[in-house]
């Protein structure tokens, strides 16, 4: 039952000119990943636990051959459309061939993802040796195959790009300012996973260069909390 509202000032080291994390390409503001939902989210008290965000369910074989995500029907993006089977499947292959080298080799052992249903996608798997592999898939964000289609995926975003999180970017100056803003009607607010979280109406970022003009901020007042 924690109180919402008001706004916090926070901030980072460095600078950034993109807006996707995804790429290698250009320096990516961190503040991001708030804007987008994965398929399932942590535990921080729990050793890699998930629980269902995007999805709904999450059925596996006794073999763990395969891991099925039936999405949850009320999940949509910032723009009202709903986040959809394929937006899932894109989201993966997307990031396979033209995001950081690192998605390659943490999704190496999916053979494939496919739709299984109006609301269900499935990742079919090289074997069931690894037993964390649905959980790591389960960490996928999932972002709009529409909104992506007039961009270009491989190169810097100088744009927010359309979300689906608890927060969207409000404003920003590249390289030094970003605010987001709490969607009051978020369509996960009320999922047990987010009860008592995600209370600051508005989130403030401040880019500094140097770490020593960060504490002179800090006790000049700009900032609330280091």
């Amino acid at each position: 039952a924690a109180p919402k509202g008001g706004d916090v000032r926070q901030s980072a080291l460095g600078t950034f000119d993109s807006f996707n994390p995804w790429i290698i390409r250009g320096v990516a503001a961190g503040v991001v990943g708030l804007t987008i939902e994965p398929l399932m989210t942590g535990s921080s008290d729990e050793p890699f636990t998930m629980y269902c965000l995007v999805c709904e369910t999450i059925e596996s074989p006794a073999d763990r051959s395969w891991a099925e995500f039936a999405l949850n029907p009320k999940a949509k993006f910032h723009d009202g459309s709903p986040m959809e089977p394929e937006d899932v499947i894109w989201t993966f292959e997307t990031l396979k061939a033209k995001g950081r080298p690192f998605y390659r080799a943490y999704y190496a052992d999916v053979v494939k993802v496919e739709k299984t249903g109006p609301r269900k996608v499935r990742f079919v798997f090289a074997n069931g040796e690894n037993r964390e592999l649905a959980l790591i898939v389960g960490q996928l964000p999932v972002l709009s195959r529409k909104w992506w289609a007039s961009r270009d995926f491989d190169r810097p975003l100088s744009e927010p790009p359309l979300g689906s999180g608890v927060y969207r970017i409000d404003s920003f100056e590249m390289g030094r300012t970003v605010a987001l803003k709490r969607v009051e009607d978020h369509w996960a607010r009320d999922l047990a996973v987010n009860r008592g979280r995600y209370n600051f109406d508005v989130l403030r970022y401040e880019w500094f260069r140097d770490p020593n003009i960060v504490l002179e901020a800090f006790l000049a007042g700009s900032q609330d909390f280091r």
